[in-house]
């Protein structure tokens, strides 16, 4: 079992999030905790360049501007509808999905009704904010050869504008004998 966080190691983290003001937004449990190989681009490289060399038990705080978060706020994402196009009872401040015309999900949020009119907003809540996350590291383990594989044919597959940052130490491989942290 790894020691600490660094390449070809599974890492569980249990994380805090928190909005610009400090307001906690999210915090799921154990159960819930966020897993990853690190270094392959399945997490935001500013997430692992916070947790690099962390032990279990150890934690971090890290604060994202915007663009390593959620996004810029979007002001082409507030769109008008018929407010009879929403659901029964919808108002201010209510949340539901809607499919896009390519299938994917979108998430709104009724910002206005007004003379019929809806205005929506399909910008994250926390587009344009800079967050703060709290992340614990509850476990490692080493990446199983299946994993590894898995991780570099999705990084080969991805779209040449959603090919994720990786640490450059994740581009030394290891010599599969020799146990992380040995070397």
């Amino acid at each position: 079992m790894p020691q600490s966080i660094g390449p070809e190691v599974v890492v569980r983290l249990e994380y805090r999030l928190y909005d610009e003001e400090e307001e906690l937004v999210e915090a799921p449990g154990p159960e819930e905790a966020m897993e990853f190989i690190f270094g392959v681009g399945q997490a935001p490289l500013a997430i692992e360049r916070a947790i690099d060399g962390l032990r279990v038990g150890q934690s971090r705080r890290v604060q994202l501007p915007p663009a390593q978060a959620f996004g810029p706020r979007d002001e082409s994402a507030l769109i008008s509808v018929e407010a009879s196009e929403l659901p029964a009872g919808a108002g201010p401040g209510d949340e539901f999905e809607a499919d896009r015309e390519d299938g994917e999900t979108v998430f709104l949020r009724v910002v206005e009704l007004e003379d019929g009119v809806a205005r929506l907003d399909a910008n994250h809540p926390l587009a344009g904010q800079t967050v703060t996350l709290e992340l614990q590291v509850l476990e490692l383990r080493t990446a199983t050869a299946a994993e590894l594989r898995a991780a570099e044919q999705a990084l080969a597959e991805a779209d040449e504008g959603e090919v994720p940052d990786v640490l450059a130490s994740s581009l030394l491989r290891r010599d599969r004998s020799t146990p992380p942290g040995s070397a």
